[in-house]
């Protein structure tokens, strides 16, 4: 009798060991067999306040990478603790003495607001101010030195040896050139308080609307239960679509709200407004397609993204694996067609919210998750996404206005 209840106890054991890797997760907690997606960093945070001479024309900012090297470009953190009556701008240049962007007094209604600048391509640039009284002082409070796109960095969730992807352009395909401009970066972080707080990521996301924005849930910085794109991210987000080489204008966006977002579905809708500068011309943005039906298993697709946050990428050669993934947090109905599709587009972290579109570029699904490699389960070699179908559902049955605005 002994005999037979250790049998039962090791087969029963067993099976509980077998079920670890698909039985649903606690409510904070992932699968087993799916991590956390990692967050790409995006550049390294120098602290080092600068006071804006009124009596110097123009002063130099060039702060450095982590390791030492020239900034590949810089974004500033600009205050003005003493404003002043009189108005006054902020001109930055590049070395050569271009303008780049001009940032004016009205941006600091009081002496707490800090602004960020736009990317500024470059190791340094110089700054000086138009205008202004002897109460102005206007700081540099720090910058972040972007190191050079993906340097040093590893690949893992691709099909061969070397990254199947390549630069979107140069092409001469209207379709990929008109689906290409509604894709751009994201470059976000957390740069309050002392390191190892402080931390930036970049991640890719989709113009829905003229000023709406699609990207993971997970690029806001939140946690389990928590929004994400709180306050602190949101203030110092920017969403650049012409993050690529040899792009002659400039348009970027700032994060002034999240619209809806979802953990379960992995996807938040940012509102954006254009950042004006000498370089914007209008910062327009016309929005994405959708797909009317959902992609079917073998179905052919190319997916548009910044893994480690290079300029704009392809990935081609690549197909939809299945169709019925379940939610990555284990959470949610047991039921009914499942929210999340298996592709094999080469991806990489930065590529957390791309866009992955059928042949005739309509987004189809939205990246948020590499290969499985959790403790106790082997790779599965597949990369997710997010149907497009369960976004739109999601929107119309919890913001219908949303819904209305977006034409769903």
């Amino acid at each position: 009798m002994r005999r037979a209840t250790s049998r039962i106890a090791l087969a029963s054991l067993a099976a509980l060991l077998a079920l670890l890797c698909t039985a649903a997760a606690p409510s904070d907690q992932r699968l087993p067999c799916v991590p956390r997606e990692l967050l790409t960093k995006f550049g390294d945070w120098s602290a080092e306040s600068q006071i804006i001479d009124l009596s110097i024309p123009v002063q130099s900012v060039a702060p450095a990478t982590a390791d030492g090297r020239p900034a590949d470009a810089i974004r500033l953190l600009i205050a003005a603790p003493r404003a002043g009556a009189a108005p006054w701008q902020l001109a930055i240049r590049n070395s050569e003495g271009h303008l780049l962007e001009l940032i004016d007094r009205s941006a600091f209604p009081d002496a707490q607001t800090t602004v960020w600048s736009e990317r500024l391509d470059g190791p340094s640039v110089t700054v000086g101010l138009r205008g202004g009284d002897a109460t102005t002082q206007v700081e540099v409070r720090g910058a972040m030195a972007i190191p050079k796109p993906g340097e040093g960095e590893r690949v893992f969730s691709i099909k061969g040896a070397t990254p199947d992807w390549q630069d979107l352009y140069p092409t001469n395909s209207r379709m990929l050139r008109d689906v290409g401009e509604t894709v751009g970066i994201l470059s976000a972080g957390r740069l309050q308080g002392m390191p190892p707080q402080r931390q930036s990521w970049c991640c890719t996301g989709v113009m829905i609307g003229p000023n709406l924005f699609m990207t993971n849930w997970h690029c806001g910085g939140g946690d389990a239960g928590k929004p994400g794109f709180d306050e602190e991210v949101k203030s110092g987000a920017i969403v650049d679509l012409e993050w690529e080489k040899g792009a002659p204008a400039r348009r970027q966006f700032n994060v002034v709200g999240r619209e809806f977002s979802s953990e379960a579905l992995d996807f938040a809708i940012l509102r954006v407004r254009p950042i004006v500068g000498p370089h914007e011309n209008g910062a327009s943005a016309v929005p994405v397609s959708i797909a009317a039906v959902d992609a079917s298993p073998d179905q052919a697709v190319f997916m548009i993204h910044h893994a480690m946050c290079q300029p704009k990428q392809i990935s081609t050669h690549c197909r939809v694996v299945g169709t019925a993934q379940a939610s990555w947090i284990g959470r949610g109905p047991t039921t009914g067609p499942k929210p999340e599709l298996t592709h094999d587009c080469d991806s990489e972290p930065g590529a957390s919210g791309a866009p992955i579109f059928n042949q005739d570029g309509q987004l189809v699904a939205l990246h948020h998750l590499g290969f499985s490699n959790g403790a106790q389960c082997p790779s599965d070699h597949l990369n997710k996404a997010v149907k497009v179908s369960a976004i739109v559902q999601a929107v119309r049955s919890a913001h219908p206005e949303l819904a209305r605005e977006l034409g769903w």
